[in-house]
C-alpha cells in the first residue's frame, strides 16, 4: 500500500529545499555505480552513475552539515525514529534509464520519497504503480518492498530526498 501527498510541504519551503539542493551549495558525493540492497545481493549497475549525500544513518545520527536543510520534512513525518535519510542527485541523459528493483531494508519500514523538483523521471512500485517526479510530491511506501527508479531527459538533474523511519 503507498500513499501520494502532493504540496508535502508550503510553498516557501519546498522552494527553499529545491533552491538549495538544484543550487550550487548542495556538496554531492559521486557513485560511479548504482549497487542496490536486495535478497540476493546480485543486483548492480555499473553503466549508470549518480550523486548522493547520506545526511542520516543510525546508528551514528547526523551524518552531514547540510542535514538541517530537511528538518522542514522531518517535522511532517512524524516519525518515531529516523533510520536513514539520503539525498539523490540523478544527471540528465539523452535516454531515460530505469534502474534495478531493490529494497531500502530488510525489514518493515516506512519510506518517504520527496521529489525536490519536477521533471521526467519516476519512482516505480513492485506493483507496477509509477510514480511521476513532481516537486513538493511525497510518497510513502514500506521500504522492505521493492521499488525502482530512473533518472530524466528534460532537466539538469533529478533531486530526490529518501526517507527511512519508523
Amino acid at each position: 500500500m503507498h500513499q501520494i501527498v502532493d504540496n508535502f510541504l508550503s510553498d516557501i519551503e519546498a522552494s527553499i529545499i529545491e533552491e538549495y539542493w538544484t543550487g550550487p551549495n548542495a556538496a554531492w558525493n559521486f557513485r560511479s555505480d548504482l549497487t542496490f540492497y536486495n535478497p540476493d545481493n546480485s543486483e548492480q549497475d555499473n553503466d549508470h552513475c549518480f550523486y548522493g549525500v547520506m545526511l542520516w544513518k543510525m546508528p551514528h545520527g547526523k551524518n552531514n552539515n547540510q542535514f538541517d536543510t530537511v528538518l522542514p520534512i522531518i517535522k511532517k513525518l512524524g516519525c518515531k525514529a529516523l533510520i536513514k535519510i539520503q539525498a539523490n542527485s540523478y544527471p540528465r541523459t539523452n535516454t531515460l534509464v530505469k534502474h534495478g528493483l531493490h529494497i531500502d531494508f530488510p525489514f518493515h519500514n516506512r519510506s518517504c520519497v520527496y521529489y525536490v523538483n519536477t521533471n521526467n523521471g519516476y519512482t516505480i512500485l513492485k506493483d507496477g504503480t509509477k510514480i511521476e517526479s513532481i516537486r513538493n510530491r511525497a510518497l510513502f511506501f514500506d521500504g522492505s518492498e521493492e521499488h525502482c527508479s530512473t533518472n530524466c531527459t528534460d532537466k539538469k538533474i533529478r533531486v530526490t530526498l529518501n526517507f527511512n523511519h519508523f
